[in-house]
């Protein structure tokens, strides 16, 4: 009797949770319940490709998709059919993992908690080493034990680069999450006065050169596709793009070098290349959220005036708007995406936004912001209501496709290849455009390049993009840059 009750019992809690968390997710996204957003997406555990060498359908592990899967239109029809199933199955099951884990109960609390906890015991035993007499020169050796990075990449030996600035202190790095193609490292000086969250690519340095110098190829390939426009391109970089990456974070390689591989690889059809500019450790803590990968408000404007002037020194399209100051919510604090994959809510921004005058605005045609709701107090629109993780910075302003200013007269029409980081620039860049396209690139749709470029007159084209996704592909996307069709 024992048993049957004990068999009653556990049947009727797997019965619960079974329907309970597919359930909390339909009524999530009908916007009656509202759980804690954890960044935590499950990517596919398979890619199924096809390897055009042995003429059938392969296999590979996540985020290691070969060339062959990139030529879609030279597969054979049974074969894409067989491809897309498999693929379709597989992006199936991340779906329903991805249920069933952030949407148990009490999931959200109880990782908090754990996560707390096992910060809490790391980050005072590493500081009581370091109060011991620990010296920055041996750090490394610590964060080996304490990080459990990958041999290999120990293996790999990046180029030299140049003596870096040292940081105004020394810091403590502890890797506090693997997230997809990230490590998450919570960083903070000795004195415990600064501290953020800071991510590095989770791929062999090697790995990273490599994707670097696809991509490379393909903006080479789209700069070269179309000589009627001139082809731009802006890079949001990250800490691990700089010479003092590893005064901060010993224990991973600084991509400094790659970067310049990037810069110098690019050809003379490219018209204009810059990128954010955090060459100084200052810059870095003033233009970034302290917990995602995002420029803040300050690095958006800061983006802002130097892809016009770099543009502006090729074409005629005035000068930046001035920058009034920021608009401040107070009592909103910001944790971004390192924040929200890891549960580690320790460090936050206030979560501010630019305040500048535009042009005149087409009344569809624009980019609209949640600005009158956020100035009344009322934060909680749909999954708002939290305060927390990624979605201010995600949802404050929406992502049109086309933004006009009518009563501009520069006879310029740009098209802007993006990524997230346009969410918070392209109204601003299109203010010193007639008018503006945006082709979204992290949505992963194909675009006929040189047809967009006739149909819609555009004489200028912008690519803007994440160095971890243009350097390194250090995204879970299916594709890239061959979305942009050029033959």
């Amino acid at each position: 009797m024992r048993d049957k009750i004990y068999i009653y019992i556990t049947a009727g809690i797997f019965a619960v949770l079974l329907i309970w968390c597919p359930a909390l997710f339909l009524l999530e996204k009908a916007g009656v319940a509202e759980i804690e957003d954890l960044a935590n997406y499950k990517d596919p555990e398979r890619v199924y490709y096809f390897n055009a060498g042995e003429g059938r359908v392969r296999f590979t592990g996540y985020g290691a998709v070969p060339d062959e899967y990139k030529n879609y239109e030279n597969i054979p029809v049974s074969s894409r059919f067989y491809m897309n199933t498999l693929n379709g199955i597989e992006q199936a099951k991340s779906q329903v993992d991805t249920v069933y884990t952030n949407y148990l109960p009490f999931y959200a609390g109880l990782l908090r908690l754990m996560n707390e906890a096992e910060n809490n015991i790391q980050d005072r035993f590493v500081l009581a080493l370091y109060n011991r007499g620990l010296k920055p020169e041996v750090q490394a050796a610590v964060q080996e034990i304490y990080t459990d990075t990958p041999g290999d990449y120990y293996n790999d030996e990046p180029e030299p680069v140049t003596e870096p600035e040292p940081p105004p202190s020394s810091f403590i790095a502890l890797k506090v999450a693997d997230a997809g193609m990230f490590r998450v490292y919570r960083v903070r000086s000795a004195d415990d006065s600064i501290g953020f969250l800071d991510i590095s690519m989770a791929m062999s340095h090697a790995d990273a050169a490599r994707n670097m110098r696809e991509e490379q190829s393909h903006i080479n390939r789209i700069a070269a596709a179309n000589k009627d426009v001139n082809f731009f391109v802006y890079l949001a970089t990250r800490m691990q793009d700089t010479a003092y990456y590893n005064t901060i974070v010993p224990s991973e390689p600084s991509t400094y070098d790659i970067f310049n591989e990037f810069v110098e690889g690019l050809s003379d059809d490219v018209a204009g290349v810059s990128w954010l500019d955090i060459d100084t450790f200052e810059k870095r803590m003033q233009i970034c959220f302290k917990t995602d990968h995002h420029w803040n408000a300050l690095g958006a404007y800061q983006a802002y005036t130097e892809i016009i002037e770099m543009m502006g020194g090729v074409i005629d399209i005035g000068e930046p708007l001035e920058l009034k100051g920021l608009i401040e919510f107070p009592g909103v604090e910001y944790r971004g995406s390192g924040a929200g994959r890891t549960n580690t809510p320790v460090y936050y921004d206030d979560f501010a936004v630019m305040d500048i005058d535009l042009p005149v605005q087409h009344p569809t045609e624009r980019v609209n912001s949640r600005l009158d709701q956020y100035l009344s107090g009322r934060y909680d629109i749909g999954r708002l209501g939290r305060n927390d993780y990624t979605i201010h910075y995600e949802n404050f302003y929406d992502t049109p496709s086309v933004i006009t200013y009518p009563e501009n007269n520069t006879g310029r029409r740009l098209l802007i290849l993006g990524d997230s980081y346009v969410y918070w620039v392209s109204w601003l860049i299109g203010a010193n455009f007639d008018k503006t396209f945006v082709h979204y690139t992290l949505w992963e749709n194909d675009l006929d390049y040189n047809k967009f470029i006739s149909d819609n007159n555009i004489t200028d084209v912008l690519l803007l993009q994440y160095s971890a996704r243009t350097l390194a592909k250090a995204t879970s996307a299916r594709k890239y840059l061959e979305q942009v069709i050029t033959r």
